[in-house]
């Protein structure tokens, strides 16, 4: 993205819209379905979706038809992704992008016309802060000797528990680099979240929208690990976690993770209410810290696009 694009931040300015009449920015929603990609090869240039990634990301779609999600009740339906990661040879998309597109297939949404837009909000493929660590080999470091010989099902458990161990050697490490690092992509996820509230604000009132995006793993646990507010078995409050076991661990593959953003009749922003779709996480919903993900969202801004 170019700097000083539209982009740049209206979400900063509450008084962006003030100026509008009363036809815009009223009791509007916009529900984000943030995806993580399907179950994906873990070779060196094997990244992409297996044959069981793919039949994840349609059991996710169907899934989320059966909680409510109907394409129908919406004014409009837009599909972004990531586009980081090997290119499939037949798909020609990477894995985040093909698996958002198979969920929204599963929606109802025809393949041809919905071809996922790269998520320009943020530069998700070009962060200034390098990170810290290389993913993938410490990721295939945690995978059983005999990974190999795992079926389906065993591999899929293998590595999850191989993710949650690299993300918790990650969020050890409390060395000024590995802190930026992390710090950056929460905010990158801020000011996606932040720059749909905007754009809420300037959306003809009493509006409805559908955003689908698929993502990869660490895009969402470390926003969460900054502004997710969530209440523990005894009903105490807490803001972020300490371990992500907390929450249940990182995303699964092709996890589901419902955003509600929304202005309320007087046209004020509410709280993002956040819903996992996952009925084994210990905790099911909770909400975003608005100062906390301005605060995240406003230093993205600043190291991405000042002028």
């Amino acid at each position: 993205m170019e700097k000083g694009s539209f982009y740049k931040v209206n979400f900063l300015n509450e008084k962006a819209h003030s100026g509008e009449t009363k036809e815009r920015g009223i009791s509007n929603s916009k529900e984000i379905v943030f995806v993580r990609h399907g179950q994906r090869g873990v070779g060196e240039g094997q990244t992409s979706l297996t044959a069981f990634g793919r039949e994840q990301a349609r059991e996710t779609g169907k899934h989320l038809r059966q909680q409510g999600i109907d394409l129908s009740d919406y004014d409009s339906v837009d599909v972004f992704a990531s586009y980081s990661g090997d290119v499939d040879p037949q798909s020609h998309l990477p894995r985040a992008a093909e698996t958002i597109q198979l969920v929204g297939e599963a929606l109802g949404l025809p393949r041809s016309t919905k071809t996922p837009k790269r998520l320009t909000h943020v530069e998700l493929e070009q962060p200034i802060n390098p990170s810290h660590y290389n993913h993938n080999e410490l990721l295939r470091s945690h995978l059983p000797e005999n990974y190999s010989l795992l079926s389906n099902g065993e591999k899929v458990k293998a590595e999850q528990i191989a993710l949650s161990k690299t993300l918790d050697a990650a969020m050890a490490d409390q060395s000024p680099e590995a802190v930026a690092y992390r710090e950056e992509v929460a905010g990158a996820a801020a000011f996606v979240l932040l720059v749909e509230l905007g754009l809420i604000k300037s959306e003809s009132s009493h509006s409805k929208s559908l955003l689908l995006i698929g993502i990869h793993s660490t895009f969402l646990e470390w926003l969460f690990k900054e502004a997710f507010v969530w209440k523990d078995q005894e009903g105490l409050e807490h803001i972020g976690y300490r371990s992500l076991e907390e929450i249940g661990g990182p995303l699964h593959y092709a996890e589901a993770v419902r955003m509600r953003l929304g202005t309320d009749n007087a046209g004020q922003v509410k709280a993002i209410e956040v819903v996992f779709t996952n009925p084994r996480r210990p905790v099911k919903s909770g909400y975003l810290n608005q100062e906390k993900l301005i605060g995240l969202a406003t230093a993205y801004a600043k190291l991405h696009f000042s002028e």
